[in-house]
């Protein structure tokens, strides 16, 4: 399991708990998306100080996977959203639609992710499109969503960011959600 996508992520993440997006089980349960919590082991300096950590690796992953149907439906219910397809509901809807996005702007949550290729292959509307495209693991914001993205952006909250990959042979682009401007209530 060291080697799965949800394991990485949970090794890069900056934070002890994290989730998945979307996946195929590799055990044959379908689409999951899975919570995984980062165990940590602290090794104290010679002199046994324990404010001064000289290591901190990363010593498991433990994980839970959810079925991604009642992974959605749970938190849907959970904030009390709608499960309607996003993109085809009308604009004066009044149902919330709600996102539940990593920290990098990827999607865990979107109602399209539920489209199921008999609904793609009998409905016009799909037909050319990438609603319930597949693979649907790590599909940024704004391959789905995007006047959000640009609005998340242009406000600040998801900033794009490089970096020089570990060997700094490549330059890496990405996105990174800014929690302050979150929690600053922009």
């Amino acid at each position: 399991p060291t080697f799965r996508p949800w394991y990485f992520r949970s090794v890069a993440s900056d934070t002890t708990l994290s989730f998945s997006t979307p996946y195929i089980d590799a055990g044959g349960a379908g689409l999951v998306s899975s919570v995984m919590y980062k165990i940590k082991v602290n090794t104290k300096g010679k002199n046994g100080n324990a404010s001064f950590p000289i290591d901190d690796r990363v010593q498991g992953v433990i994980g839970y996977d959810f079925v991604f149907p009642a992974f959605i439906n749970q938190t849907a219910q959970l904030a009390n959203c709608s499960l309607k397809r996003v993109q085809l509901a009308v604009a004066s809807d009044p149902e919330p639609m709600c996102f539940f996005i990593d920290k990098s702007g990827m999607l865990a949550t979107h109602s399209d992710f539920l489209v199921s290729f008999t609904e793609i292959e009998s409905n016009e509307e799909y037909t050319g499109t990438n609603y319930g495209s597949w693979p649907i693991e790590n599909v940024f914001i704004g391959e789905k969503e995007p006047p959000l993205a640009t609005a998340l952006m242009d406000a600040g909250v998801l900033v794009r960011k490089s970096s020089l990959n570990e060997d700094k042979s490549q330059m890496l682009h990405f996105f990174s959600l800014e929690d302050t401007k979150l929690t600053n209530g922009v």
